[in-house]
């Protein structure tokens, strides 16, 4: 395998700035890492316009600098009765600040069943960190997640 770093590779002249960075980074890369999974399969509902907590969504991190990569699924998510024009919002909260929003419309009621994603990656500072999920829908409408077992899954990874 070719020694390369950056823009020097095999053969050329190497200072001892450049092997401290690279031995930064290879500690870094030795590194414990933190890794976080909450998952669940009970059908949950919510009628609420403000927004609240999904249920079993929230984890907590402990981080040392380092980038994050966060991932949130949950499948089987559908308006709880055949009312037509459901809109539901979900996002994405660290530290009480979020960092990712989605929106679904359901035109034609309760039979369109869909998976809602959300994802984040970027560097948290070193300590512990609160990940979670928040819900809600409009005035006089109910959403369901997990219909018929569907999972759930919030994650984060420390790369």
């Amino acid at each position: 395998m070719a020694y390369e770093y950056k823009e020097k590779s095999a053969g050329d002249l190497i200072e001892s700035k450049d092997w401290n960075e690279m031995g930064k980074e290879l500690q870094r890369l030795g590194e414990k890492k933190a890794r976080e999974i909450k998952s669940a399969t009970d059908e949950i509902s919510t009628d609420a316009t403000e927004w609240e907590d999904m249920p079993d969504m929230a984890i907590e991190i402990s981080t040392n600098d380092n980038p994050v990569l966060v991932l949130f699924n949950a499948g089987g998510v559908q308006p709880a009765s055949q009312q037509r024009g459901i809109t539901s919002q979900f996002r994405l909260l660290i530290d009480d600040e979020q960092k990712a929003y989605t929106l679904h419309e359901y035109q034609y009621g309760g039979t369109q069943s869909r998976d809602v994603m959300l994802n984040w990656m970027g560097t948290l500072s070193k300590g512990t960190h609160t990940i979670q999920v928040q819900w809600r829908v409009e005035e006089n409408q109910e959403i369901k997640a997990c219909y018929k077992n569907a999972n759930r899954n919030l994650m984060a990874v420390e790369l």
